[in-house]
Protein backbone atom coordinates (compact mmCIF):
# COMPACT_ATOMS: atom_id res chain seq x y z
CA UNK A 1 0.00 0.00 0.00
CA UNK A 2 1.10 3.64 -0.50
CA UNK A 3 3.01 5.79 1.60
CA UNK A 4 0.08 8.51 1.43
CA UNK A 5 -2.30 5.84 2.71
CA UNK A 6 -0.36 4.29 6.13
CA UNK A 7 0.36 8.36 6.74
CA UNK A 8 -3.48 8.87 6.25
CA UNK A 9 -4.10 6.14 8.49
CA UNK A 10 -2.19 6.98 11.37
CA UNK A 11 -3.48 10.39 11.74
CA UNK A 12 -7.03 8.03 11.91
CA UNK A 13 -5.99 6.20 15.48
CA UNK A 14 -5.79 8.70 18.44
CA UNK A 15 -6.52 5.93 20.82
CA UNK A 16 -4.09 3.82 20.02
CA UNK A 17 -1.46 6.58 19.45
CA UNK A 18 -1.93 7.98 22.97
CA UNK A 19 -1.41 4.19 24.26
CA UNK A 20 1.89 4.10 22.16
CA UNK A 21 2.64 7.49 23.77
CA UNK A 22 2.26 6.28 27.28
CA UNK A 23 3.85 3.17 27.10
CA UNK A 24 7.10 5.02 25.43
CA UNK A 25 6.96 7.59 28.30
CA UNK A 26 7.11 4.63 31.07
CA UNK A 27 9.63 2.68 29.49
CA UNK A 28 11.95 5.84 29.24
CA UNK A 29 11.44 6.92 32.69
CA UNK A 30 12.13 3.31 34.24
CA UNK A 31 15.52 2.88 31.59
CA UNK A 32 16.57 6.43 32.10
CA UNK A 33 17.73 6.26 28.68
CA UNK A 34 18.59 9.63 27.06
CA UNK A 35 17.73 7.92 23.72
CA UNK A 36 14.61 7.07 24.30
CA UNK A 37 13.68 10.46 26.35
CA UNK A 38 14.50 12.03 22.90
CA UNK A 39 12.67 9.83 21.38
CA UNK A 40 9.39 10.20 23.78
CA UNK A 41 9.43 14.23 23.15
CA UNK A 42 9.76 13.83 19.27
CA UNK A 43 6.41 11.67 19.58
CA UNK A 44 5.10 13.71 21.85
CA UNK A 45 5.53 16.56 19.35
CA UNK A 46 4.26 14.34 16.79
CA UNK A 47 0.96 13.49 18.46
CA UNK A 48 0.35 16.74 19.81
CA UNK A 49 0.52 18.34 16.01
CA UNK A 50 -2.15 15.54 14.87
CA UNK A 51 -4.67 16.47 17.86
CA UNK A 52 -7.89 18.23 16.94
CA UNK A 53 -9.64 20.73 19.48
CA UNK A 54 -12.74 20.17 21.00
CA UNK A 55 -14.19 23.64 20.53
CA UNK A 56 -13.32 26.14 18.04
CA UNK A 57 -14.04 29.57 16.91
CA UNK A 58 -13.91 31.70 14.46
CA UNK A 59 -13.05 35.71 14.84
CA UNK A 60 -16.46 36.44 12.43
CA UNK A 61 -18.94 38.26 14.29
CA UNK A 62 -22.54 36.24 14.16
CA UNK A 63 -25.75 37.83 14.77
CA UNK A 64 -28.70 36.14 12.60
CA UNK A 65 -27.44 32.14 13.72
CA UNK A 66 -29.15 28.78 13.27
CA UNK A 67 -27.92 25.86 15.49
CA UNK A 68 -26.47 22.41 13.38
CA UNK A 69 -26.28 18.89 14.99
CA UNK A 70 -24.47 15.56 13.49
CA UNK A 71 -23.93 12.46 14.95
CA UNK A 72 -22.78 9.42 14.25
CA UNK A 73 -24.86 7.06 16.02
CA UNK A 74 -23.39 3.96 15.83
CA UNK A 75 -25.28 0.60 14.55
CA UNK A 76 -25.19 -0.75 18.18
CA UNK A 77 -26.16 2.40 20.06
CA UNK A 78 -28.63 1.58 22.65
CA UNK A 79 -28.25 5.11 24.66
CA UNK A 80 -30.60 7.16 21.80
CA UNK A 81 -32.36 8.52 24.94
CA UNK A 82 -29.34 11.16 25.79
CA UNK A 83 -29.50 12.10 22.44
CA UNK A 84 -32.86 12.93 22.22
CA UNK A 85 -33.20 14.37 25.61
CA UNK A 86 -30.70 17.03 24.77
CA UNK A 87 -32.31 17.84 21.19
CA UNK A 88 -35.58 18.44 22.57
CA UNK A 89 -33.68 20.58 25.32
CA UNK A 90 -31.65 22.76 23.19
CA UNK A 91 -33.66 22.66 20.07
CA UNK A 92 -30.70 22.77 16.94
CA UNK A 93 -32.22 23.45 13.88
CA UNK A 94 -30.53 20.81 11.91
CA UNK A 95 -30.05 17.47 12.72
CA UNK A 96 -28.00 15.13 10.60
CA UNK A 97 -27.02 11.37 11.70
CA UNK A 98 -25.28 9.00 10.25
CA UNK A 99 -25.14 4.83 11.42
CA UNK A 100 -29.32 5.14 11.44
CA UNK A 101 -30.73 1.71 11.82
CA UNK A 102 -34.91 1.80 11.34
CA UNK A 103 -34.62 0.99 15.02
CA UNK A 104 -33.31 4.11 15.63
CA UNK A 105 -35.23 6.12 12.97
CA UNK A 106 -38.46 5.06 15.14
CA UNK A 107 -37.02 6.27 18.28
CA UNK A 108 -37.53 10.10 16.81
CA UNK A 109 -40.82 9.51 15.99
CA UNK A 110 -41.69 11.37 19.05
CA UNK A 111 -39.84 14.73 17.99
CA UNK A 112 -42.50 15.55 15.09
CA UNK A 113 -43.49 18.54 16.26
CA UNK A 114 -40.39 19.91 17.16
CA UNK A 115 -39.15 18.65 13.35
CA UNK A 116 -41.87 18.34 11.23
CA UNK A 117 -39.21 18.38 8.04
CA UNK A 118 -37.34 15.22 7.83
CA UNK A 119 -35.57 13.02 5.02
CA UNK A 120 -35.06 9.70 6.09
CA UNK A 121 -37.41 6.72 6.76
CA UNK A 122 -39.99 7.18 4.20
CA UNK A 123 -41.41 4.50 1.89
CA UNK A 124 -38.99 4.13 -0.92
CA UNK A 125 -36.54 6.09 1.01
CA UNK A 126 -35.86 4.19 3.62
CA UNK A 127 -32.20 5.25 5.19
CA UNK A 128 -29.73 6.09 2.48
CA UNK A 129 -26.47 4.93 3.05
CA UNK A 130 -27.92 4.71 7.07
CA UNK A 131 -28.43 8.56 6.88
CA UNK A 132 -31.18 10.58 8.85
CA UNK A 133 -31.79 14.27 8.84
CA UNK A 134 -34.34 16.27 10.87
CA UNK A 135 -35.23 20.05 10.62
CA UNK A 136 -37.22 22.29 12.17
CA UNK A 137 -37.40 24.38 8.85
CA UNK A 138 -38.24 23.53 5.14
CA UNK A 139 -36.57 20.91 3.57
CA UNK A 140 -37.29 20.37 -0.01
CA UNK A 141 -36.39 18.68 -3.26
CA UNK A 142 -34.75 16.56 -1.51
CA UNK A 143 -33.26 13.28 -3.38
CA UNK A 144 -30.56 10.76 -3.03
CA UNK A 145 -27.59 10.80 -5.46
CA UNK A 146 -26.40 7.37 -5.65
CA UNK A 147 -22.94 6.55 -7.39
CA UNK A 148 -21.80 3.49 -9.40
CA UNK A 149 -20.34 1.89 -6.23
CA UNK A 150 -23.51 1.72 -4.40
CA UNK A 151 -22.70 4.92 -2.22
CA UNK A 152 -25.62 7.70 -1.50
CA UNK A 153 -25.86 10.95 -1.18
CA UNK A 154 -28.61 13.36 0.36
CA UNK A 155 -28.99 16.48 -1.45
CA UNK A 156 -31.51 19.21 -1.36
CA UNK A 157 -32.25 22.34 -0.03
CA UNK A 158 -32.64 23.70 3.23
CA UNK A 159 -34.60 27.07 4.03
CA UNK A 160 -34.06 27.88 7.83
CA UNK A 161 -35.07 31.22 6.67
CA UNK A 162 -37.59 32.66 4.27
CA UNK A 163 -35.45 33.45 1.19
CA UNK A 164 -32.37 31.38 2.79
CA UNK A 165 -31.99 28.63 0.28
CA UNK A 166 -28.94 26.63 1.26
CA UNK A 167 -27.77 23.76 -0.75
CA UNK A 168 -27.51 20.74 1.32
CA UNK A 169 -25.41 17.39 0.27
CA UNK A 170 -25.18 15.13 3.29
CA UNK A 171 -22.54 11.90 3.21
CA UNK A 172 -21.27 8.81 4.78
CA UNK A 173 -18.52 7.48 2.74
CA UNK A 174 -16.68 4.21 4.11
CA UNK A 175 -13.53 4.37 6.80
CA UNK A 176 -10.35 3.50 4.48
CA UNK A 177 -9.35 0.17 6.52
CA UNK A 178 -8.29 -1.59 2.88
CA UNK A 179 -6.54 0.53 0.10
CA UNK A 180 -10.08 -0.29 -2.44
CA UNK A 181 -12.20 1.46 0.49
CA UNK A 182 -9.49 4.26 0.56
CA UNK A 183 -10.66 4.54 -3.14
CA UNK A 184 -14.25 4.13 -2.67
CA UNK A 185 -14.01 7.16 -0.05
CA UNK A 186 -12.01 9.95 -1.82
CA UNK A 187 -14.31 8.90 -4.96
CA UNK A 188 -17.54 9.71 -2.56
CA UNK A 189 -15.56 13.42 -1.64
CA UNK A 190 -14.93 14.21 -5.23
CA UNK A 191 -18.54 13.07 -6.00
CA UNK A 192 -20.35 15.80 -3.57
CA UNK A 193 -17.51 18.15 -4.51
CA UNK A 194 -18.68 18.12 -8.16
CA UNK A 195 -22.49 18.50 -6.94
CA UNK A 196 -21.53 21.50 -4.44
CA UNK A 197 -20.30 22.98 -7.34
CA UNK A 198 -22.43 22.50 -9.45
CA UNK A 199 -25.33 23.68 -6.91
CA UNK A 200 -27.86 26.46 -8.45
CA UNK A 201 -27.87 28.09 -5.04
CA UNK A 202 -25.49 30.73 -3.69
CA UNK A 203 -24.50 28.95 -0.11
CA UNK A 204 -24.18 25.63 0.36
CA UNK A 205 -23.21 22.89 3.10
CA UNK A 206 -21.66 19.16 3.12
CA UNK A 207 -21.98 17.61 6.07
CA UNK A 208 -21.67 13.94 7.21
CA UNK A 209 -19.15 11.72 8.81
CA UNK A 210 -16.66 11.52 5.86
CA UNK A 211 -14.12 9.22 8.05
CA UNK A 212 -11.05 12.20 7.20
CA UNK A 213 -9.33 12.90 9.48
CA UNK A 214 -8.44 16.66 9.63
CA UNK A 215 -4.51 15.75 9.95
CA UNK A 216 -4.62 13.57 6.50
CA UNK A 217 -3.45 15.11 3.15
CA UNK A 218 -6.66 14.46 2.06
CA UNK A 219 -8.46 16.50 4.15
CA UNK A 220 -6.16 19.65 3.15
CA UNK A 221 -6.82 18.75 -0.83
CA UNK A 222 -10.90 18.70 -0.12
CA UNK A 223 -13.24 21.43 -1.00
CA UNK A 224 -10.49 23.63 -1.65
CA UNK A 225 -11.63 27.27 -0.89
CA UNK A 226 -14.38 26.06 1.57
CA UNK A 227 -15.01 27.18 4.84
CA UNK A 228 -14.12 24.41 7.76
CA UNK A 229 -13.57 24.18 11.29
CA UNK A 230 -12.57 20.15 12.45
CA UNK A 231 -13.39 19.61 16.05
CA UNK A 232 -12.64 16.32 17.82
CA UNK A 233 -15.49 14.10 17.53
CA UNK A 234 -14.41 10.23 17.01
CA UNK A 235 -12.98 9.07 19.99
CA UNK A 236 -11.62 5.45 17.86
CA UNK A 237 -13.40 2.51 20.76
CA UNK A 238 -17.01 2.22 21.87
CA UNK A 239 -16.96 3.22 25.23
CA UNK A 240 -18.84 5.41 27.34
CA UNK A 241 -16.32 6.72 29.09
CA UNK A 242 -15.80 10.18 29.11
CA UNK A 243 -12.30 10.41 26.50
CA UNK A 244 -10.19 13.64 26.20
CA UNK A 245 -9.98 15.56 23.15
CA UNK A 246 -6.41 14.48 23.02
CA UNK A 247 -7.09 10.78 22.39
CA UNK A 248 -9.23 11.94 19.74
CA UNK A 249 -9.54 12.53 15.79
CA UNK A 250 -11.46 14.78 14.05
CA UNK A 251 -13.68 13.20 11.07
CA UNK A 252 -17.33 14.71 11.53
CA UNK A 253 -16.59 17.21 9.29
CA UNK A 254 -19.48 20.17 7.63
CA UNK A 255 -17.62 22.49 4.68
CA UNK A 256 -19.19 25.83 3.19
CA UNK A 257 -19.33 27.54 0.63
CA UNK A 258 -21.36 31.18 -0.08
CA UNK A 259 -21.62 33.76 -2.64
CA UNK A 260 -19.85 37.42 -2.30
CA UNK A 261 -22.45 38.89 -1.09
CA UNK A 262 -23.37 36.34 1.17
CA UNK A 263 -22.32 36.17 5.32
CA UNK A 264 -22.95 32.62 5.44
CA UNK A 265 -20.30 31.46 7.90
CA UNK A 266 -19.05 28.99 10.30
CA UNK A 267 -19.14 30.76 14.01
CA UNK A 268 -17.64 27.87 16.12
CA UNK A 269 -18.16 24.44 16.49
CA UNK A 270 -18.16 22.34 19.67
CA UNK A 271 -17.67 18.59 20.39
CA UNK A 272 -20.38 17.46 22.95
CA UNK A 273 -18.78 14.65 24.96
CA UNK A 274 -21.46 14.40 27.26
CA UNK A 275 -23.25 12.92 24.84
CA UNK A 276 -22.33 8.57 25.00
CA UNK A 277 -23.29 5.83 23.31
CA UNK A 278 -21.17 5.96 20.09
CA UNK A 279 -17.65 5.62 19.32
CA UNK A 280 -18.07 9.46 17.79
CA UNK A 281 -19.85 12.54 20.00
CA UNK A 282 -22.28 14.69 18.31
CA UNK A 283 -20.87 18.23 16.86
CA UNK A 284 -22.37 21.52 17.68
CA UNK A 285 -22.12 24.06 14.77
CA UNK A 286 -23.07 27.52 14.71
CA UNK A 287 -23.78 29.14 11.29
CA UNK A 288 -24.21 32.54 10.91
CA UNK A 289 -26.72 33.77 7.98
Amino acid sequence: MSGAWWAENLTAVPFVMLVAYLALSLLSVFLKEKVLSAINIGFTLLFFSFTPNSKAVTQDTCSDTVTVVQYNLAFENTNLKQFTDFLERTQPDLVVMQEVSPEHGQAFAHLSKLYPHRYGGQPKVGYPSNQLILSRHLLYGMSVFRTPDGQNIIRGIWQPRVGVDIGLLAAHPPSPRTKALWYRRDALIRTAEYLANSSAVERNMVIGDFNLSSSSPSYKNAFVGYQSLPVASWKGIRSDIQIPAIAMASIDHLWLTSGVNSDFSICAREALSEVQGSDHVPVKTLLGL
